[in-house]
């Protein structure tokens, strides 16, 4: 269940194969939009590179929104066989991208030192990875796009290392441009238009062209606020107890951080278990489910100790309040465990499916998904026993209850949400699978939407959970979400890739 992030490197183009499709612009180029913003892209003969490996439905590339346009020496003559191909001629490229930051700038000055900063790191990695490069000029400045604090990066490289022109100077030319989303603080767009040229060759390209990009940079409205909470390591799910939020996180050397809404500061770091997942919270504490540990660990919110660790079977995983107790998914074990608070005793419920993963009550009932089926159990607290079966989801690991509907997650190949009505069993589910991005895990109800987190991707999806037809909307959040909880009036999230919590609040 534990949602870990390998180390990957970006995608560099520049000196990449031709390894996707290159699609033809239109003569005056067209509007690209990535989520919360859109540029103008140059027109014929630049083309698109579409299909970018690893690139999912939100325009993620392994957290990064990228698009990217390019152009070579003969793109007057037909098709760019060349342009990303074996002979590495003149070309021109001008790469689009976006990524949320794990900091936090509430002044002017904050956010044009953070911009520089990143800037200035960008710069400094790509002088030790690139040793073919000379740098012949550079420099750095202020700017203003659109409403937006910017900074502006130009600079001048030799390039003698381009492959099939052994010993010859390229010449090399960068415009930067990095903004911080008028909205979202943390949310940082950067667009690179660089030219190669051959010694003695013709600019084939108007420096307009690349340019007019950078300069048409806009942005979205996105109606909401963003502060992002550094936490720790693998940061997994969240609940709300005692006027503050709490997350498991860690991994191995796990933890709990605890958030106070109003300063969005963490305030107590727990040591729990090895490698919490599930967390949840009653009137006796905060309880979490150490996947790795086989444990259960029980806080108490008044003092921020661990006043109890409870042996369980293997990897219990998801874990929830209800019916006066504590259920946790025992997924390695496939069974349900129910714990007392009383005097913390277990009781082992069986029948639940080979790997129950997913957990929510409703209706005086716990409901239980079966990754490895389409079965949810349904168990009556009254009897600890497993009193009816419905159909759902296949590979899905999370399950939320609204008050009337069952919500579930499917991971397989088309990633969607499904819609149950435990009122009517036999009913086939409702399914969701418009604007949602791949291994979709977490979700809340929150402000007439439904909320999910996609894992595999970089953004949260908003739908209307009337309308299984209505496009929803993508929100950019970083890489690897994974829960979602809305408490204190605002939506919190988990992010793997910036270890993190993201707090979304409306800005109005």
């Amino acid at each position: 269940m534990v949602m870990r992030l390998s180390c990957v490197a970006f995608l560099t183009l520049l000196a990449a194969p031709a390894f996707a499709e290159m699609v033809a612009l239109p003569k005056g180029g067209q509007d690209v939009s990535l989520p919360g913003f859109s540029v103008r892209s140059p027109g014929k003969p630049w083309l698109m590179l579409d299909g970018l490996p690893n690139q999912t439905k939100d325009h993620s590339v392994r957290g990064e929104f990228k698009t990217i346009f390019g152009t070579g020496a003969a793109a007057s003559g037909g098709p760019l066989a060349g342009l990303f191909g074996a002979r590495n001629d003149s070309t021109s490229i001008v790469e689009i991208g976006a990524f949320v930051a794990p900091v936090e700038a509430r002044d002017p000055q904050a956010l044009m030192a953070l911009l520089k900063g990143h800037m200035q790191k960008r710069i400094d990695v790509e002088a030790t990875e690139r040793s073919r490069l000379t740098l012949l000029w550079s420099n750095i400045s202020d700017a203003t796009v659109n409403g937006a604090s910017c900074v502006r990066w130009e600079a001048v490289y030799e390039d003698r290392g381009v492959p099939h022109h052994e010993n010859e100077a390229f010449t090399l030319t960068m415009h930067r441009l990095m903004c911080s989303h008028p909205e979202f603080p943390a949310f940082l767009v950067r667009i690179d238009f660089s030219t190669r040229l051959a010694p003695g060759t013709k600019p084939f390209v108007p420096e307009s062209d690349g340019l007019g990009v950078l300069d048409s940079l806009k942005f979205t409205h996105l109606g909401f606020r963003v502060n992002v909470i550094p936490v720790g390591d693998t940061p997994q799910f969240l609940t709300e107890a005692d006027g503050s939020v709490w997350v498991a996180y860690g991994g191995d050397d796990g933890k709990v951080a605890r958030i106070d809404p109003k300063t969005r500061a963490v305030t107590a770091t727990i040591p729990v278990g090895k490698t919490p997942v599930g967390i949840t919270a009653d009137a006796s504490g905060v309880w979490v489910a150490n996947v790795d540990g086989d444990t259960v660990s029980r806080i108490d919110a008044k003092t921020n100790k661990v006043v109890a660790t409870i042996p369980t079977p293997r990897r219990p995983a998801v874990i929830l309040s209800g019916a006066g107790s504590i259920w946790v998914t025992a997924s390695g074990a496939g069974s349900v465990l129910r714990i007392h608070p009383e005097n913390n005793s277990v009781v082992e419920i069986h029948g639940a499916g080979k790997e129950p993963t997913g957990m929510t009550f409703a209706d005086g009932l716990i409901y239980v998904t079966d990754y490895q089926s389409d079965r949810i159990a349904r168990i009556d607290p009254a009897t600890n026993s497993v009193s009816g079966k419905l159909s759902g989801a296949k590979f899905s690991n999370y399950i939320l209850s609204d008050g009337r509907y069952l919500w579930l997650n499917h991971q397989g190949k088309t990633p969607s949400v499904l819609r149950l009505d435990p009122a009517v069993p036999d009913a086939a589910p409702v399914v969701f699978t418009k604007s949602l991005d791949y291994k979709p895990t977490g979700m809340a109800s929150w402000r007439d939407r439904l909320w999910v987190a996609n894992w595999a991707g970089a953004t949260i999806s908003r739908l209307d959970p009337r309308s299984p037809d209505a496009a929803g909307e993508f929100l950019p959040v970083g890489y690897a979400p994974f829960g979602i909880l809305a408490a204190q009036g605002a939506l919190w999230v988990t992010v793997l890739g910036i270890n993190a919590v993201v707090r979304l609040a409306p800005d109005r």
